[in-house]
């Protein structure tokens, strides 16, 4: 989380932050870096389909048609941030953290995570599919989130 804090700094960017199935610890890990209050916005853990709903302004029918845990979700989350706050970057995750709660077609483990640059075209959104204990599943996704934004706005000069 250094090195993102440190690009956010150096971008003059400031990111909000949407967590569901890591429970705010996205957050933590970005607030635990002396220097943070310099580029948090804010967040918010949307651990349910109503505060999905009420909070970001997730369609319920998106929440029917795909489930929590999608893609549309996701980038719905994304698009809530983006009305709701006034950062630069804004970042979202959704997942199955287990052991239980899995399908065939998403089964535990199964995360979608996602970040959008304000008054740009980038908006990225990928699923992943992580081994291990829920905690091993929250923290994976944690530090892939951080890697794709990294990734991004290292690469801007």
């Amino acid at each position: 989380m250094q090195e993102l804090v440190k690009l956010l700094k150096d971008r003059g960017l400031k990111i909000s932050v949407a967590e569901s199935c890591t429970g705010g610890m996205f957050m933590s890990e970005l607030t635990s870096v002396p220097g943070a209050s310099e580029v948090f916005s804010c967040g918010y853990v949307t651990y349910s389909d109503i505060s999905k709903i009420r909070i970001l302004g997730v369609n319920p029918h998106t929440l029917a048609v795909y489930g929590a845990v999608s893609e549309e979700t996701v980038e719905e989350m994304l698009e809530g941030l983006l009305a709701e706050t006034e950062a630069g970057i804004v970042c979202a995750i959704s997942g199955i953290a287990g052991p239980s709660g899995g399908t065939a077609d998403k089964p535990a483990g199964t995360v979608f995570a996602g970040f959008c640059i304000r008054g740009s075209l980038v908006k990225k959104t990928e699923r992943f599919n992580f081994a291990g204990d829920r905690d091993q599943i929250r923290r994976a996704s944690v530090k892939e989130l951080s890697g794709m934004i990294i990734k991004e706005i290292g690469a801007v000069n």
